[in-house]
């Protein structure tokens, strides 16, 4: 692929994975004017730090404060990509000030947050309320729906229009990120992409109808509007011809990641994460803050992985989604570390789902006897794949002998503690002398402008959404990890994703 065309695509899967999680950035607002942190700051008249806001959110049973901070860090960090344009430009909700005597960070106002005062005159509070509740956030998992057979995706989510509901529900009487999120999932249940795709070319919105199938009465002027949104995002190009015929809608790099068939596509990402169950612990953010635990469990009564072990349905989409993933990354870490895997007899990928990763490794060198290690509903509905033993079991616990262990998002998922256990247990698992441990996963750092830094921040808050304790780590973070794990010496690759790949040594 010509380097031009190589990076065009990278753009394009950067700005996907924005969209995607467009929704993160309204419940990080959402989870702000709940806890009143503009309020807080504003009544001191200045900056100040961390532990002077934790002090003043009022009705906390048990205030979690690095909950807390990495709200704050993503309040800071937002940004937004123009890729047209090539360059980017920093819209922070908050500012951050590191004192130059080493003292606490402070946190300050922008322009943006003022609007999220309770008590001012002009604010936006009771919009980013409303906006942002599930009543009203529920509707937009219907706009596919409408498209095929009309109606009112309000009223399909409710039985009722929203003037009804608003009269039977006195509270819902008492901003809109999250739009790109569902215009985008809206877009992937159509096969939108894929109609065009098949085209060969640019087609005009009757030709997409045409295409969309399992409609019982489509609706043109409603999938207009989807039209109309995906293209000002960049997902889609529309071009006028000349002579006055009907609007052209294209591809872009971007929208080429939506491709149900294509070999790398994002589609089971976008399908789960903007799924009602992964959303739902968002809402749960400013509880977690203010008496510890976990959005999940608090939205659905178990852990997650608990809840995959109990729900085919769910463990279905979550391993689609992590398959695709692992299909994107690997890829790139195939070709950035071809040396690194040359003199492996044996390689375990550790919480290796279906066994995409593991597969694609054996496949570009057939000398290494590969084995995909995964819990056993998991390992259960893998296919059998050349060269990969399925071994189920449980990594707290053990994990299968070989010469180096692999590991793709899969530390992030846990706390300090569990992925000590966990590189432990790599670290019994593999010989003193050749042994390694390589993991993909996020690096932060300060100040990156690369394009998937915002996503990498968005990252953190899903694994507060989703995990009990699992994060996002700086190098330092990191560096600490590996050494209690047994893994006193690494080295960072930086490869052209969102993940690095960390190469570590037992000595």
């Amino acid at each position: 692929m010509e380097t031009k065309e190589a990076q065009a695509l990278l753009e394009g899967q950067a700005e996907i994975w924005q969209h995607l999680f467009g929704f993160a950035d309204s419940m990080a607002l959402k989870c702000a004017v709940e806890l009143r942190i503009a309020d807080i700051i504003n009544s001191h008249g200045g900056p100040i730090t961390l532990c002077q806001i934790a002090a003043e959110i009022v009705n906390s049973l048990s205030l979690d404060i690095p909950y807390l901070a990495r709200i704050m860090r993503s309040l800071v960090c937002k940004k937004k990509f123009f890729f047209f344009f090539l360059r980017n430009v920093r819209k922070k909700i908050l500012t951050a000030y590191n004192s130059s005597d080493g003292g606490d960070t402070l946190y300050g106002l922008t322009p943006a947050s003022k609007w999220l005062l309770h008590d001012a005159e002009l604010s936006l509070v009771p919009v980013v309320l409303m906006e942002n509740h599930p009543w009203q956030l529920a509707p937009w998992h219907y706009l596919s729906q409408c498209v095929k057979e009309g109606g009112i995706a309000f009223k399909k989510a409710h039985g009722c229009e929203m003037w009804g509901f608003a009269s039977k529900n006195l509270e819902f009487n008492k901003i809109f990120n999250g739009g790109d999120s569902m215009a985008l999932k809206c877009a992937v249940e159509l096969r939108i992409a894929d109609i065009i795709h098949s085209h060969g070319g640019p087609i005009t919105l009757c030709q997409i109808a045409a295409g969309i199938t399992n409609s019982l009465s489509l609706d043109i002027p409603y999938l207009a509007r989807i039209m109309r949104s995906l293209v000002r995002k960049n997902i889609l190009t529309a071009h006028n011809p000349l002579d006055g015929g009907d609007t052209l809608y294209g591809l872009t790099p971007a929208s080429k990641w939506l491709l149900h068939d294509a070999e790398l596509s994002l589609v089971p990402m976008v399908l789960m994460q903007n799924h009602p169950w992964l959303l739902a612990p968002w809402h749960c953010f400013s509880q977690c803050v203010k008496e510890g635990g976990t959005p999940f469990e608090k939205a659905h009564g178990c852990e997650m992985w608990d809840f995959a072990s109990k729900n085919p349905d769910f463990n279905k989409i979550f391993n689609d989604a992590m398959a695709s993933s692992a299909k994107i990354v690997i890829g790139v870490v195939l070709e950035e570390y071809k040396d690194g895997f040359g003199c492996l007899g044996s390689l375990v990928d550790v919480g290796g789902g279906t066994g995409e990763m593991i597969a694609a490794i054996v496949k570009a060198h057939p000398h290494i006897k590969g084995t995909n290690f995964d819990l056993p509903h998991v390992v259960a509905t893998a296919p059998i794949r050349k060269g990969v033993s399925l071994v189920g079991g449980n990594m707290f616990e053990s994990i299968p002998t070989a010469d180096a262990m692999i590991m793709k998002w899969i530390l992030h998922d846990w706390s300090d503690e569990n992925c000590i256990k966990i590189l432990r247990n790599c670290r019994k698992a593999i010989s003193e002398e050749i042994g390694k441990v390589i993991i993909v996963d996020i690096i932060l750092e300060k100040n990156n402008n690369d394009l998937f830094d915002e996503t990498r921040i968005v990252f953190d808050l899903l694994m507060m959404a989703h995990t009990s304790g699992g994060k996002e780590r700086t190098e330092l973070e990191w560096k600490k990890l590996l050494e209690e794990g047994g893994f006193p010496r690494y080295k960072i690759i930086k490869i052209p994703t969102m993940p690095s790949i960390i190469e570590a040594y037992p000595m």
